[in-house]
């Protein structure tokens, strides 16, 4: 067996490794069974457990064929049975993520940024990562009744242009990053076949739809430093951090009720202050 890879020691002199912020090329060679084991974890995690017969079918193979993923990915902890005999995502997941997510800086420095808004402010407070051209929740903190069954957990998945933290983060990317973005994923909205369970599904949309649209307004929150999104009842707010370089490497967000966001119909000139203070310590932190 060969030794394990040591970990990468937390020299602040090494400066921020910045994650991987376009859409991955395409595959080469692309390795089928990975592609399936990935494709049965995501099969797992929108039905909540399944049985071998329903593995089956979603990943189009045969029975024997999905007990061997199942199998393997159980004996590895990552799949588990469950006592109506189906099978569902492992806890050893919860291993990988935390371990993922605890070392990286952004969440070491943001969450008491975070904490320190939630205890001044209402809403669900974030930090949102850039990876591979979607926006990742690295860390929440809620403090609202009103959405509180709508809290953005750690690792949720969204598009960066229709929220305001994910659009405070394009607006600090170069225009062939942007591009790229746009390119592998569309302007998808709830109306025209977004893929996740947003919690800004059920409010009213107020989205770039058009490319043109989307560059006008990365252009102005780029010039006013915070992006907001008016969804009716609820509105987003993000303030992008920056770090060494100004290159984006995420923001600081906000999903609130309306009236926590704006005042007399412009965003609140304290939460904006409040959270552009956060973004900033964060981002100095980082460097």
């Amino acid at each position: 067996m060969s030794k394990p890879i040591p970990p990468r020691s937390a020299d602040p002199e090494s400066g921020y490794r910045v994650p991987d912020r376009t859409p991955p090329e395409e595959p080469t060679n692309p390795v089928q069974s990975a592609s399936r084991t990935m494709e049965l974890i995501e099969v797992l995690k929108e039905s909540g457990g399944a049985t071998i017969g329903e593995i089956a079918t979603e990943l189009d193979v045969s029975k024997g064929t999905a007990s061997n993923y199942v199998s393997t990915l159980r004996e590895e902890g990552f799949v588990t049975k469950l006592e109506t005999g189906e099978f569902d995502i492992g806890l050893r997941v919860l291993d990988v993520c935390n371990k993922s997510i605890h070392e990286r800086e952004l969440f070491t420095e943001g969450k008491p940024k975070i904490d320190a808004l939630a205890e001044e402010f209402e809403g669900v407070f974030t930090v949102m990562v850039p990876e591979h051209g979607y926006g990742y929740c690295l860390y929440s903190r809620t403090t609202s009744d009103l959405i509180s069954k709508n809290r953005l957990a750690q690792g949720t998945r969204r598009y960066l242009h229709c929220n305001g933290p994910g659009l405070s983060i394009l607006s600090g990317m170069e225009t062939e990053t942007v591009e790229d973005i746009v390119d592998r994923y569309g302007l998808l909205s709830c109306d025209t076949g977004c893929e996740f369970d947003c919690p800004l599904a059920k409010y009213a949309r107020e989205l770039p739809v058009e490319r043109e649209s989307l560059y006008d307004r990365l252009a102005a929150i780029d010039e006013q430093g915070y992006a907001v999104t008016d969804h009716g009842q609820i509105a987003c707010l993000g303030v992008p951090i920056l770090g060494s370089g100004d290159t984006v490497v995420g923001s600081v967000g906000v999903l609130a009720p309306r009236r926590t966001i704006y005042t007399d119909e412009a965003a609140d000139p304290d939460l904006i202050a409040a959270m552009k203070d956060a973004a900033t310590a964060i981002g100095i932190n980082i460097v």
